[in-house]
């Protein structure tokens, strides 16, 4: 499990979860949009590979940093505890379907 911490104090591990996997049902689009209903997400393992997700949390943390959100430097993704509206991030494309992929399969 991991140490996680807000604001300098310990996350207790009972509010902390895992995500729930949906590899095993990638091609079933009636079971990923039952799941999409449910959970709010899709998580997806093996999907995008390692270096577009690192080159997507560069840009994403990039820009946070920008706006005082995370602190440098900001491939560490230390949350600063300030927080600003999405509206007001320049070039940020709000989209009402998350999607969360891994880049590998365990």
């Amino acid at each position: 499990m991991f140490d996680c911490q807000v604001h300098g104090k310990p996350v207790p591990l009972d509010v902390l979860g895992g995500f729930r996997d949906s590899t095993e049902v990638m091609t079933d689009s009636a079971a990923l949009q039952a799941r999409m209903r449910e959970d709010g997400y899709v998580f997806l393992r093996g999907v995008v590979g390692p270096s577009s997700i690192a080159m997507a949390r560069k840009e994403v943390f990039g820009r946070l940093a920008e706006v005082g959100e995370i602190a440098e430097p900001p491939v560490e993704g230390i949350f600063t505890g300030r927080i600003r509206s999405w509206s007001q991030v320049p070039g940020a494309r709000i989209s009402g379907i998350r999607v969360i992929a891994m880049g590998s399969r365990r």
